[in-house]
């Protein structure tokens, strides 16, 4: 019901008229007091006759109210009687006047939330002098009136919606607290209720004026708020406040006052927990030696602890902010472990049904859990909540053993309910903490202990055992598609894919089924991602008779059944609960190889384990051998290929042997007695492993691989069997034996054989041992590689030793190693459970102690130290960096490091392509490797839903360049990173995060850092042309292929077909590129060197630790003791060589001896553990604050993105450069000092799609993100300067570039396609053909290796003869083109003008051709003074300078050559590198610099600073930009910003705009309609000289920022797409 609207009973009325005389007698003195005595006397009246007439008053009070409506001067006369009727009857029993406020209490509730803000303030002023007046009297114990009292204020608060209102409640509380605070008892409940909903609120005044009054009454009070039973509301009241999204300042306080109130309430005498002698508080912590479990003491754990628990489990479980949660989850296992030790056994029970096991209910739950939709999502729940809290779990069970034991199997099942899940990752966990609860337990286990724990597994094996292989064949309908109880519902899944399934080898031709035999395997299906088996009749002559007999529902040949998606989803199920089984038998295999376990599990439970194998063994075998069944599986779609057990049939028997071997070897007193029962059970299975074995098809490779390990198991465990037991077994084993002579079983077999065969001879005839051992043996794939250590020598009749010795560099040697690696392999999903893995030991601790040191000893806290006599050279836009690099990779002789986010190995580095094709990226490294030069790179490896660069064409493409048997093989190396791979690298995959740096270093001598990568869409001229139509042929193509670009309409698509392109250069521009880079000589060479071999030995750490193709890099100057810093580990089975670098000493390099040049520079970077695996760095964020903080005159930015903070409060944003900014401004306000901030950065980020569409929300968020951090709010770095005083329009000034051209889509041209009926956009792909030629990848590309594409290609070109046929037809002549194919020299200095340029064809035609496009600035730049400089790879958003997000790498630059100069006028020493680099980009965007010529030969820019430096192209244009702070140079910045503004905004209506303050004025300034092409004209019907004329007034490319852009709207709507979980990938 709405405020003020509740049902009262209607005035019976029948006159209304207003008597005017009756009005005046009402006012005579008399009458007044006669009706005042009327209230005075109501303490006279009975307790029922005053409730009556309150309750009539109360409606006419109403009435009154009503009758005011908005008015600033509302009837209130009988409010304020009420209020002196409550004064008069105050001292009535409280049992009177309990029923009197029970009336008014409802008409204070209903009168608060009134529309007329002045009746509801002159009622809660009233209502709180009332209360004022209420607290003056005593509240006996056992009474709760203040709480009823108060309650109207609860209500106002939580029901109005007038900040005003909320404001005036807690005012008035805090007014009562200040005066009346002694008095207050029960009304504390209320009170903290009130702080309660305004923990909800939104608004920020709310929340802060709440919150430090409770952390007030919090200091103050703590005490009478426990006396008076308040304490639950207090917890509950900051729960709330931690709970707050919005400010997450304030959460993190709350969170910790939450925390904080467990040792203050033990201190607080009124707390009788505090009584307790504190004793065994401190005692449980040290030693987790459990106090005396009083049951009497439960009422007050429920009071204290369980409130200040539950807390934390709230904002666990309910709460948004992640870190916020985080917290929450570490303290309240913190609160548990150091105080658990007093907890009674009862209110141990409470917490584990409340609180703990509900934290995983969601794992019960398939309706939770398939809320659960991608990996990102998932990947956020394991991370955030699961694998914390499962391991604080384990944690809590170890450290209180001796109180929580009886809780055991509750612990076990929860570890079984993950174990269980289908989703791999889930099960994994639960089986790694599964082992640590055994493993830190181990010694504490009892036998009753291990039963239960045994007991897990029989549940563990029975609920993954896939039973339902046997039926799913044969079923028939989908009623019998039902698993567990739960009939399936219908979804959308397909067929399982085999490239998605890890399979265990390739399929082999189908052996004939026997009895005994180990199947062949075609494709496994407990490698797959979630799968069963079946086995209908199988003839098994020679069967283990303890065998179920699995049988299927139907012996009727079935139809082949049509996969529909519940039949799927049953595959699926069958397919999970397959390795889920694997799962268990790797477990298994890793407990119980463990040397502390099998020590302390009794004999018993050891063979029932044993059991639960041999049945795993028995079904997958059963399985496996049953060759009709796996073929109609097959058929029936079950899997792509016939399915298979083998890695369950063969694994679990290995683990069976091993751990039976090593019981029957044990001369333990236990295991002795248990050794018959041990003999027994492995004596049938090691037979019927070598029958099988005997069984197998020299055409079964995979099988044989798989078995011949464990049978050499089986054979060895068997020789070495004690003298009696032998001999008693050989009727057994010697017939075997004699088989497998029958067949080549490989080295191994052969000497496991020999060994048997001996053993033989010695017992049956009389044959001497031939040696004594030493040392006991192991396979060398042994599962359980120290199982005979508790063996008798005598038993030992050949020296296995010795012989391992001897072949220790044969393949044999190799196998083990193999498998060793194998076993490694399997997954990474310890790491889950233990995040901080690579910093954990103690050789790890002490190189991030020695990386630490020596980062503080540099400045900025920098990995590299600052470098005098470096030569740095500038480049500016793409045209000159890529011929330098072009230039300098011809030149190498013996390595190239390149690391890039994405390489385009088509990328042509000089233009026009077609008459370079030489110089084709792929080309250049393919003779720079066939000269012998060693290539190393490494590239991002993308998330392919999110990022279209296709790494792995990257890849596949530069390996193909030098087969095997070709010059130059394996001089190339590609690396990708991260790993997506669940299976491989779960423990640490990343998907949000980038390597984003971008440099290359050659021989060491010479290195390119800045913000080019070497890929499509990054070459550029200066005067930045949008236009590549060339209507006189393709010889003049510029951007051929995938290099024509334009994000802001279509993002690239298919990188890896580069000779297509779906934008049509006949229909829209490109969008150009400004990039700024930097080439350097000296001693940072070897510093960018060293991050790259960092990064090179962490990957191949991180994914190619067992890659032979990949070597390990060492470094000179980082070798013996220093090695670690680059990450250069040494294992004991190394895989890969250690290749030292450089190849030829530093000794010899350029700069070794001497100075190159004057600069002096260091090198920076963001990295950290996911990135490089070490410790987080972000002394590029140092070095950003640290030179803007200290700037004296301005700061110049060029960057992608302005993403900063300035303080605390702009949560998700943390990078604080705003802040440096900030003091710098205000610092120079207050001195009176010239002083500007100059940024640049694009006006929209370079992602595709109109900004108003839904699709758009992403980079609106950036946008928005970007406004928030210039001038949008208290917080920004515009609020905080004014916060101070100055005015922050006066020293910052945000500008964006913009580029106009003419599409040369000719009245000539447009007649051919009609004549050709062929397309321009249709001869793009022909077109690219001809310029880019065959593919250097593997001799031919790999897109032309099937007819189609063949035929595809051919179509093409047809196509492109056609089109040139017409030329005639259409008007060509020999004289060429009239018009030019691009006009951006027109807005440069010297290009001439629009109104000047030639048309062929009426004016009127040329409009629609013209088109405009914002200029993306991609560099990373910052000039600080005309003296120092940084730039590299880094944006400034928290991405980049955070260190734990994006890596990047950038270099600080302070040129000591110093130059005549002035600055605001008065002379000045420029540093010549920074002060030249910024005059050229400031006449660049000026249109103070002449157009380039394609040409770069001769340009002593576009070359490496190796062949000459930079010239900063000197005349009148140079001077005039000399004083970045001069009068004139700013009138021009700012007017050339403002004319080309206007032009752009009165031709093209190019947005965003100032004018677009909401999404109507986006829809009136822009409509959406199809009429005219995104960046086009935008009237049509403007004559064409006057289109020509204004283009004219366009000078250079500057254009103001749009700041009031959206302003008036919602720009990024928290949902989906924004949200606490994306927003720091916005960020």
């Amino acid at each position: 019901m709405a405020p003020g609207a509740r049902p009262r009973p209607q005035a019976h009325t029948t006159n209304s008229t207003y008597h005017f005389d009756i009005a005046q007698e009402s006012r005579a003195p008399d009458v007044m007091k006669a009706v005042d005595r009327i209230f005075t006397s109501t303490t006279e009246l009975s307790k029922d006759a005053i409730v009556y007439f309150v309750r009539a008053l109360s409606e006419v009070s109403w009435q009154e109210i009503q009758s005011s409506g908005q008015s600033d001067s509302p009837r209130t006369y009988s409010l304020q009687k009420l209020v002196e009727i409550s004064y008069y009857n105050m001292t009535r029993v409280r049992y009177e006047w309990s029923s009197i406020w029970q009336v008014l209490g409802e008409h204070f509730n209903d009168v608060g939330c009134h529309p007329n803000t002045h009746v509801v303030f002159f009622a809660l002023d009233s209502l709180r002098q009332l209360s004022i007046r209420f607290m003056e009297l005593e509240e006996l114990p056992g009474f709760k009136f203040q709480k009823d009292f108060l309650k109207p204020f609860e209500h106002v608060i939580a029901n109005s919606s007038a900040v005003t209102v909320k404001d005036m409640v807690l005012r008035c509380l805090i007014q009562m607290i200040q005066a009346k605070g002694e008095n207050i008892r029960s009304g504390w409940k209320t009170m903290f209720g009130v702080f309660t909903v305004a923990a909800r609120e939104p608004y920020e005044a709310i929340v802060n004026l709440a919150f430090d009054h409770v952390t007030q009454v919090y200091n103050t009070r703590f005490g009478v708020i426990i006396s008076q039973g308040a304490f639950a509301d207090l917890v509950v009241c900051l729960t709330e406040f931690s709970k707050n999204l919005k400010f997450q300042k304030k959460s993190l306080a709350a969170i910790e006052m939450l925390k904080s109130t467990v040792p203050k309430m033990l201190k607080t005498p009124e707390c009788p927990l505090s009584h307790r002698a504190g004793s065994s508080l401190d005692k449980a912590n040290q030693d987790g030696t459990p106090v005396p479990k009083l049951a009497s003491r439960q009422t007050q754990e429920e009071q204290y602890w369980f409130p200040v628990l539950f807390a934390f489990h709230n904002v666990l479980m309910t709460g948004d902010d992640l870190e916020v949660r985080s917290q929450a989850l570490n303290y309240l296992f913190d609160i548990l472990i150091r105080y658990g030790g007093d907890f009674p056994r009862d209110f141990w029970d409470i917490l584990w049904r409340q609180l703990l096991y509900p934290i995983f209910m969601v794992l019960r739950s398939k309706s939770e859990m398939s809320k659960v939709q991608n990996l990102e999502d998932l990947s956020v729940w394991l991370s955030t909540t699961m694998i914390e809290a499962l391991r604080n779990m384990m944690a809590l069970f170890t450290h209180y053993f001796d109180s929580l034991e009886y809780m055991l199997d509750r612990f076990l099942e929860l570890l079984t309910l993950c174990i269980c899940q289908e989703n791999d990752t889930i099960a994994r966990i639960g089986s790694n903490c599964l082992q640590t609860l055994i493993l830190q337990n181990v010694t504490k286990f009892q036998p009753e202990h291990w039963s239960k724990i045994v007991t897990s597994f029989v549940e563990l094996f029975d609920r993954t055992t896939a039973h339902q292989l046997f039926s799913a064949a044969t079923a028939s309908s989908e009623s019998s598609y039902i698993s567990d109880g739960e009939r399936m519902r219908r979804g959308t899944n397909g067929v399982v894919e085999t490239r998605d399934l890890p399979i265990t080898g390739l399929p082999s031709e189908d052996a004939p089924s026997s009895p005994t035999q180990i199947s062949q395997p075609e494709e496994s299906v407990e490698s797959a991602s979630m799968h069963r088996p079946s086995s209908p009749n199988s003839q098994n002559t020679t069967a283990t008779p303890e065998l179920e007999d699995y049988r299927p529902q139907s012996d009727l040949q079935q139809q082949p059944v049509e996969v529909t998606t519940a039949r799927r989803r049953f595959f699926n199920k069958i397919i999970t609960r397959c390795v889920l089984q694997l799962l268990m038998i790797e477990t298994v295999n890793e407990l119980f190889s463990n040397d502390a376990v099998y020590a302390q599990i009794p004999s018993s439970e050891l063979l029932r384990l044993m059991s639960l194998l041999k049945g795993s063994y028995s079904f997958a075998k059963r399985f496996n051998n049953n060759q009709e069944l796996r073929r109609r599986l097959h058929r029936e779609g079950f899997m792509k290929q016939q399915p298979n057990l083998l890695k369950q049939e063969s694994g679990s028997a290995a683990t069976y042997v091993n751990i039976l071997v090593r019981m029957y070897h044990d001369e333990g007193d236990e295991r002795r007695r248990s050794r018959a029962d041990t003999e027994a059970a492995l004596i049938p299975l090691c037979a019927d492993i070598i029958r099988s074995f005997v069984l197998l098809e020299e055409s079964q490779v995979r099988n044989i691989e798989a078995w011949r390990p464990v049978v050499v198991d089986v054979m060895e465990g068997y020789t070495n069997f004690p003298r009696d037991d032998f001999e008693k077994h050989i009727e057994t084993f010697y017939p075997l034996a004699v088989e497998l002579l029958n067949r080549d079983p490989g080295l191994e077999v052969r000497l496991a054989l020999q060994g048997l065969l001996r053993r033989i001879g010695e017992v049956r005839m009389g044959m001497a041992p031939i040696a004594t051992p030493t040392q006991t043996p192991t396979s060398p794939r042994s599962v359980s590689s120290h199982y005979f250590s508790r063996r008798s020598s005598r038993v030992m009749p050949f020296n296995f030793k010795d012989l391992r010795n001897q072949l220790k560099d044969t393949q044999l040697h190799d196998a083990k190693i193999g498998a060793i690696h194998f076993k490694n392999k399997v997954g990474k999903f310890g790491n889950l459970i233990n995040a901080n893995h690579r910093h954990d030991e103690e050789h790890e601790k002490a190189t991030d102690d020695k990386r630490t040191k020596v980062a503080e000893s540099h400045r900025f806290e920098s990995f590299a130290p600052e470098r005098d006599g470096n030569k740095i050279k500038w480049y500016v836009d793409g045209q000159d960096y890529f011929y330098a690099v072009s230039v300098a990779l011809e030149k190498a002789k013996e390595t190239i490091y390149i690391e890039d986010w994405w390489l385009s190995p088509e990328l042509f580095l000089r233009r026009p392509p077609y008459h370079h094709q030489e110089w084709r990226l792929d080309q250049i490294l393919k003779r720079r490797a066939e000269a012998g030069v060693k290539i190393y790179i490494v590239v991002y490896k993308e998330v392919a839903q999110a990022v279209s660069c296709n790494s792995a064409h990257t890849k596949h493409a530069l390996n193909a360049l030098c087969p095997k048997g070709t010059p130059g093989y394996g001089n190339i190396k590609v690396l990708r990173h991260p790993d997506h791979n669940v299976f491989e690298n779960a423990g640490d995959m990343t998907f949000y995060w980038a390597h984003h740096e971008k440099f290359i270093v050659i021989d060491y001598a010479l290195a390119f850092i800045g913000g080019l990568d070497l890929c499509f869409g990054r070459w550029d001229s200066r005067q930045h042309p949008c236009a590549d139509v060339h209507p006189a042929g393709a010889v003049n193509e510029m951007f051929p292929g995938q290099d024509f670009n334009n994000n802001r309409i279509m993002d690239f698509q298919t990188v890896e077909d580069w000779k297509s392109n779906e934008l049509s250069k006949a229909d829209y521009g490109r969008m150009p590129w400004h990039d700024v880079a930097m080439g350097v000589i000296g001693d940072c060479v070897y510093d960018i060197a060293e991050h790259f071999v960092l990064r090179w030995n962490f990957i191949k750490r991180d994914k190619y630790k067992r890659d032979e193709s990949v070597d390990w890099l060492t470094m000179e100057g980082r070798e013996g003791d220093h090695e670690d810093l680059v990450a250069v580990q040494r294992p004991k089975h190394p895989v890969g060589e250690y290749v030292r670098h450089p190849l030829t000493r530093l000794e010899t390099k350029p700069w070794a001896h001497e100075h190159q040049g004057t600069v002096h520079a260091q090198v920076v970077r963001s990295t950290a553990d996911w990135s490089s695996g070490i410790l987080t760095e972000h002394s590029i964020q140092n070095a950003y604050s640290e030179i803007i903080r200290n700037a004296q005159h301005f700061v110049y930015i060029e960057n992608q993105f302005f993403i900063t903070a300035t303080g605390e409060e702009q949560a998700p944003i943390h990078n604080t450069i705003g802040r440096a900014i900030v003091d710098a401004c205000v610092r120079a306000g207050k001195e009176g000092r010239k002083f500007r901030v100059i940024i640049v950065i694009p006006a929209v980020p370079g992602f595709a799609g109109d900004l108003r569409d839904d699709a758009a929300m992403g980079t609106r968020a950036i946008m928005d993100y970007q406004y928030k951090s210039i001038h949008r709010g208290e917080h920004s770095i515009f609020g905080q300067i004014e916060k101070e005083g100055v005015n922050p329009r006066e020293h910052i000034f945000i500008f964006n570039l913009r580029s106009y051209d003419r599409l040369n889509k000719t009245p000539a041209m447009v007649k051919q396609e009609e004549a050709s009926g062929v397309k321009y956009q249709d001869v793009q792909r022909a077109v690219a053909e001809e310029i880019m030629g065959e593919g250097v990848h593997n001799t031919t590309d790999e897109h032309d290796k099937d007819d189609k594409a063949q035929e595809e290609k051919e179509r093409l070109m047809d196509q492109k003869r056609k089109f040139e046929a017409s030329r005639e037809e259409a008007g060509f002549n020999d004289d060429g083109v009239p018009s030019s194919d691009s006009i951006a020299q027109t807005a440069m200095f010297d290009g001439g003008k629009v109104s000047e340029q030639k048309w062929d064809g009426d004016l009127e035609n040329e409009k629609e051709n013209f088109v405009q496009e914002e200029l993306y600035i991609h560099g990373k730049l910052l000039i600080v003074d005309d003296r120092i400089a940084i730039c590299g790879s880094s944006n400034i958003n928290d991405r980049s300078q955070m260190g734990i997000h994006d890596s990047e790498l950038s270099i600080v630059m302070e040129d000591r050559d110093f130059i005549d100069s002035t600055m605001d006028g008065a002379p000045f020493k420029a540093g010549r590198h920074a002060a030249t680099l910024r005059r050229l980009l400031w006449r660049e965007h000026l249109g103070l610099l002449r157009a380039q010529e394609l040409d770069a030969s001769k340009d002593p820019n576009a070359q490496p600073p190796d062949v000459c430096m930079n010239d900063p192209i000197e005349g009148p244009e140079y001077e005039f930009v000399a004083d970045p702070m001069s009068d004139q140079v700013w009138d021009m910045w700012t007017g050339n910003a403002t004319k080309n503004t206007e032009t752009f905004r009165h031709l093209f209506r190019a947005d965003p705009d100032d004018n677009i303050k909401n999404w109507d004025d986006y829809e009136a300034f822009l409509p959406r309609h199809n009429k005219f092409k995104q960046g086009h004209l935008h009237d049509p019907f403007m004559p064409a000289e006057e289109v020509r004329q204004k283009l004219d007034m366009i000078r250079g490319h500057l254009v103001w920022m749009p700041l009031e852009f959206l302003r008036d709207a919602p720009m990024a709507e928290k949902g989906l797409q924004v949200n606490a979980y994306t927003e720091s990938i916005y960020t």
